[in-house]
């Protein structure tokens, strides 16, 4: 009913692997919005999704369209931020939807957000900063001794 449709599996009932989702961005599309839904889809895919614009899909009017690779879904009237997030977390394995939409309404108020980068950006950044803390604490006695000898060297 809400148009992002269900999970759908392969034939031993596992998840598929869905890597794209196109948005159309033809003339109807965008007058309705696709530009906006195609922003959206960027922000807030999962890690090895690609979301790109495509010409026309068809039912025009009926946008904004988009298609859903390889399986070939394709999900009519895609135009809220709330659709986005659901077609993302059933279709292709995203966040779950109030996540993903609490993620990118942070993205959206920079003072209160921090300004912070997109989800895939957000989750790469943790996942160094964890691995640079490691090393940052293993270091910083090397470095504090480095330092007091450079400075009495320059003196």
């Amino acid at each position: 009913a809400d148009g992002a449709g269900e999970r759908v599996g392969g034939a031993d009932g596992a998840p598929m692997a869905n890597d794209e989702v196109l948005v159309c961005t033809n003339k109807a599309c965008k007058r309705q919005g696709s530009r906006d839904t195609l922003h959206w889809m960027q922000q807030m895919a999962p890690e090895g999704v690609s979301v790109s614009g495509c010409g026309c899909l068809g039912k025009c009017g009926a946008g904004p369209n988009t298609v859903v690779l390889p399986l070939g879904l394709k999900v009519r009237g895609v135009s809220s931020p709330e659709h986005v997030a659901r077609l993302l977390e059933r279709q292709c394995g995203g966040l779950p939807a109030d996540e993903a939409l609490r993620g990118w309404r942070a993205q959206q108020a920079p003072a209160a957000g921090g300004g912070r980068a997109d989800l895939a950006r957000a989750r790469r950044l943790a996942k160094a900063a964890a691995v640079l803390d490691d090393i940052g604490s293993s270091s910083s006695s090397d470095s504090s001794s480095d330092s007091s000898s450079s400075s009495s060297s320059s003196s």
